[in-house]
């Protein structure tokens, strides 16, 4: 099968990840796949941000009235570029990570004969909830993503919740759509992987690590983060913190003002390739939060390396590990089931161990990126005899 692949992801974006190892599945389970990333505002390069000049006047004064107005109108240019594409390699079947009010590849979908499975990841609702720094054009976000679903061919959610929502907001036949949780990489996320250099490095040789990797978004929970920071009596944990993004400023501050610099490492941004080395160094590894929705690559990643895996109830998370089995998991906003999974997991070694053990088990047989790319192929060959 010969696939083309869209996103509009760029620079740091997590989500490249995502993407990346998708397409490495889907080349070695045989097929032909090109990725093509179509965003048309390239982050400002390195050294160029905040310079004065009349982009950023005008960007500080008008972006936030005229951003989604310019996301409607760059469907024009991202139609015709997905239309030279689909004529210059006349792929079986083109797949697109869905963006929130870019609606080009429908619009390609109707002038081409090439059937499109559209991959969907949040709800277009999210983005009136959590990107409040725009001003938003009503109703556009849920009548566009109304129109796309309904004129795909097939589409994948990441979660069933996510599915339940489409079929219930827009009335999408359920036998559209392919449930296809993230994948993990289980030969970069390894129980066997030394964790004493990433220990050593930030003096945690000998001492309870409780980790979180991520980008600290609304929705990762910081104030539930700083909530098991301040109560959690025991003078032994450490909390080994890895990512930036959103929250980080604010949990950096946080961390200096309330004079924790001594039980929390900050360990920024760390490259991709060293990751594993430091999920590696965490005894518990914690989801403070979530959404209803989402599929947490992290918690895979976690559940690859053999962690003892703390995460909220969501019906996403119950997807991919049964409590007591492969994790544990409290009420969500739960602090206090939170504080009580950890500790519990802190004084027992033996269910550590056990826990993980289940957790990369559980990743291994059905949900590596080869699982993921499979579940794809399946909708690519339903689109196909659609």
């Amino acid at each position: 099968m010969r696939i083309t692949y869209l996103h509009y992801i760029y620079g740091a974006d997590t989500a490249s990840h995502h993407a990346r190892q998708f397409a490495a599945a889907v080349e070695a389970a045989g097929h032909t796949i090109t990725v093509h990333a179509l965003n048309l505002a390239p982050p400002v390069a390195q050294g160029e941000e905040g310079r004065g000049g009349p982009r950023d006047w005008l960007k500080a004064r008008f972006s936030r009235y005229l951003h989604e107005p310019k996301e409607l109108i760059w469907n024009a240019p991202y139609a015709r570029r997905i239309l030279q594409v689909l004529r210059a390699e006349r792929p079986d079947v083109l797949v697109v990570r869905d963006q929130s009010l870019t609606f080009a590849e429908i619009v390609a979908r109707s002038l081409s004969d090439v059937p499109l499975v559209l991959e969907i990841n949040a709800p277009a609702s999210e983005s009136g909830r959590y990107f409040d720094e725009y001003v938003h054009v009503p109703g556009a976000a849920f009548l566009t993503e109304r129109w796309k679903v309904r004129h795909a061919d097939r589409l994948t959610t990441v979660s069933g919740a996510l599915k339940d929502y489409l079929v219930a907001a827009h009335r999408v036949p359920g036998r559209n759509i392919i449930v296809n949780p993230n994948g993990a990489d289980c030969d970069q996320f390894r129980p066997d992987i030394d964790p004493e250099p990433v220990r050593a490095r930030w003096g945690l040789s000998d001492l309870p690590v409780i980790g979180f990797v991520g980008s600290l978004h609304p929705w990762h929970g910081p104030e539930l983060l700083k909530g098991v920071i301040e109560t959690l009596a025991d003078p032994r944990a450490r909390f080994l913190l890895v990512g930036d993004g959103q929250g980080w400023p604010a949990l950096s501050e946080w961390v200096r003002a309330q004079g924790r610099g001594g039980q929390v490492v900050l360990a920024g941004r760390v490259a991709h390739h060293e990751v594993p080395g430091y999920v590696a160094a965490m005894d518990v590894a914690l989801i403070p939060d979530s959404n209803f929705y989402g599929s947490s690559l992290k918690t895979l990643e976690y559940m690859a390396a053999a962690r003892a895996v703390v995460a909220p109830r969501y019906g996403p998370f119950e997807e991919i590990l049964e409590h007591d089995r492969e994790g544990l998991l409290f009420p969500p906003g739960d602090l206090t089931g939170m504080l009580a999974a950890i500790r519990r997991l802190l004084g027992d070694e033996p269910l550590r161990r056990r826990l993980g053990s289940e957790a990369r088990n559980r990743v291994s047989g059905q949900f590596t990126w080869r699982h993921n790319a499979d579940r794809v192929l399946q909708a690519c060959l339903e689109a196909l005899q659609k």
